[in-house]
């Protein structure tokens, strides 16, 4: 978790400050108390995304980002298990494993679900890829420098260019050392590119569970992991 100040940030005007909350997955009681936090001390909530899956509550960490954004008081930035269960919301055709099954099927059991399931659609659409503010870029899986200048991936040419940002903004860098896993090594070529002067504040990667890790790249530029493990413990 972490809070700063900046004056090129609209959303968060009329708030003290900017709080960063890391990946939340389904602890939407470790959630809440961060909101309630920031909120008695005046700050806008930044969620790093990944909301949902492996912990209790999938369903009230949606509900309470839902109320951050209606309410004007926060946003949630892209990740991967969020816009996995965007793709799903939508009847594309996606792998649901145990754990976007039951965020599903905790959705179909809510009694507004009828009202819900359209709001959850429309923000996971909504959430931006990456934000840039004043020094900082937010972004959940990896940074690329041409997330300093663009808003969004369709602010990026060519397309090759793009389509690579969004893999970053949501998956990370990485690489598949194993055939037989679904999951690839993940690597931090990108952090060597951050230019001097810029803070990466990306999830994705627990780093540790009892505090934000710091690290610098060969420019200078630093990055700060929010990852805490939410949803492992």
């Amino acid at each position: 978790m972490k809070y700063f100040m900046d004056e090129s940030f609209p959303a968060w005007r009329g708030f003290q400050g900017i709080r960063i909350v890391g990946d939340v997955h389904g602890e939407a009681g470790d959630f809440k108390a961060a909101i309630d936090d920031a909120r008695t001390i005046g700050f806008f909530i930044v969620q790093i995304g990944d909301l949902v899956d492996r912990g209790p509550d999938s369903v009230g960490a949606l509900r309470l980002a839902l109320d951050l954004r209606e309410r004007g008081a926060g946003l949630f930035l892209r990740a991967n298990h969020d816009d996995k269960l965007r793709r799903a919301l939508h009847g594309n055709p996606v792998k649901i494993g145990a754990e976007l099954r039951r965020t599903l099927d905790a959705l179909e059991a809510v009694p507004d679900r009828a009202e819900l399931l359209p709001r959850v659609r429309d923000a996971l659409e909504r959430a931006p890829w990456w934000l840039r503010i004043g020094d900082y870029l937010l972004v959940h899986g990896a940074f690329h420098p041409a997330m300093l200048t663009s808003s969004g991936p369709e602010a990026v040419a060519p397309r090759r260019l793009a389509d690579k940002c969004r893999w970053l903004a949501i998956y990370g860098e990485g690489r598949r050392d194993n055939a037989e896993s679904d999951l690839p090594t993940r690597t931090y070529r990108w952090i060597d590119t951050v230019p001097l002067g810029i803070t990466v504040v990306i999830g994705h990667d627990v780093r540790a569970t009892d505090r934000i890790v710091e690290q610098r790249g060969a420019l200078g530029g630093r990055v700060l992991f929010c990852d805490t493990g939410a949803g492992t413990r």
